[in-house]
Protein backbone atom coordinates (compact mmCIF):
# COMPACT_ATOMS: atom_id res chain seq x y z
CA UNK A 1 0.00 0.00 0.00
CA UNK A 2 2.86 2.53 1.11
CA UNK A 3 4.63 1.68 -2.31
CA UNK A 4 1.75 2.14 -3.99
CA UNK A 5 1.05 5.68 -2.46
CA UNK A 6 5.02 6.93 -3.56
CA UNK A 7 4.10 5.14 -6.77
CA UNK A 8 1.14 7.11 -7.89
CA UNK A 9 2.88 10.55 -6.14
CA UNK A 10 5.68 10.14 -8.27
CA UNK A 11 3.57 9.79 -11.55
CA UNK A 12 1.38 12.66 -10.50
CA UNK A 13 4.75 14.98 -9.57
CA UNK A 14 6.22 13.62 -13.25
CA UNK A 15 3.17 14.55 -15.11
CA UNK A 16 3.05 17.81 -13.29
CA UNK A 17 6.91 19.02 -14.39
CA UNK A 18 5.82 17.72 -18.18
CA UNK A 19 2.79 20.05 -18.07
CA UNK A 20 4.67 22.86 -17.10
CA UNK A 21 7.73 22.34 -19.63
CA UNK A 22 5.08 22.19 -22.74
CA UNK A 23 3.38 25.04 -21.04
CA UNK A 24 6.89 26.65 -21.30
CA UNK A 25 7.41 25.49 -25.00
CA UNK A 26 4.35 26.89 -25.61
CA UNK A 27 5.07 30.55 -24.51
CA UNK A 28 8.26 29.78 -26.56
CA UNK A 29 7.00 29.06 -29.36
CA UNK A 30 4.27 32.43 -29.55
CA UNK A 31 7.52 34.21 -28.83
CA UNK A 32 8.83 32.93 -31.70
CA UNK A 33 5.67 33.74 -34.07
CA UNK A 34 5.43 36.90 -32.96
CA UNK A 35 9.20 38.11 -33.41
CA UNK A 36 8.72 36.64 -36.66
CA UNK A 37 5.26 38.58 -37.55
CA UNK A 38 6.75 42.01 -36.33
CA UNK A 39 9.72 41.38 -38.04
CA UNK A 40 8.26 40.67 -41.19
CA UNK A 41 5.80 43.68 -40.85
CA UNK A 42 8.67 46.07 -40.11
CA UNK A 43 10.36 44.82 -43.70
CA UNK A 44 7.35 45.38 -45.17
CA UNK A 45 6.86 49.00 -43.73
CA UNK A 46 10.29 49.79 -44.72
CA UNK A 47 9.72 48.76 -48.41
CA UNK A 48 6.63 50.77 -48.35
CA UNK A 49 8.04 54.07 -47.45
CA UNK A 50 11.64 53.47 -48.54
CA UNK A 51 14.82 53.35 -46.47
CA UNK A 52 14.22 56.87 -45.47
CA UNK A 53 13.94 56.12 -41.27
CA UNK A 54 16.99 54.63 -40.41
CA UNK A 55 16.70 55.21 -36.52
CA UNK A 56 13.63 53.13 -36.66
CA UNK A 57 15.49 50.59 -38.36
CA UNK A 58 18.24 50.79 -35.75
CA UNK A 59 15.26 50.76 -32.90
CA UNK A 60 13.95 47.88 -34.47
CA UNK A 61 17.01 45.61 -34.72
CA UNK A 62 17.91 46.37 -30.95
CA UNK A 63 14.02 45.36 -30.27
CA UNK A 64 14.32 42.39 -32.29
CA UNK A 65 18.21 41.07 -30.54
CA UNK A 66 16.38 42.09 -27.03
CA UNK A 67 13.88 39.58 -27.87
CA UNK A 68 15.43 36.74 -29.56
CA UNK A 69 18.21 36.97 -26.57
CA UNK A 70 14.70 36.81 -24.41
CA UNK A 71 13.93 33.77 -26.18
CA UNK A 72 17.34 32.10 -25.92
CA UNK A 73 17.56 32.26 -22.31
CA UNK A 74 13.76 30.96 -21.74
CA UNK A 75 14.98 28.12 -24.06
CA UNK A 76 18.17 27.45 -22.02
CA UNK A 77 15.92 27.34 -18.69
CA UNK A 78 13.61 24.80 -20.61
CA UNK A 79 16.28 22.75 -21.47
CA UNK A 80 17.60 22.89 -17.51
CA UNK A 81 14.57 22.31 -16.67
CA UNK A 82 14.08 19.08 -18.55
Amino acid sequence: MQYECIFFGFIVLYAVMVCVACSQLEKLTAKLRDIKHNHFMSECDSIREGDNKEEGDLVSKSNFQTTLKECVQLHQLIMRYV
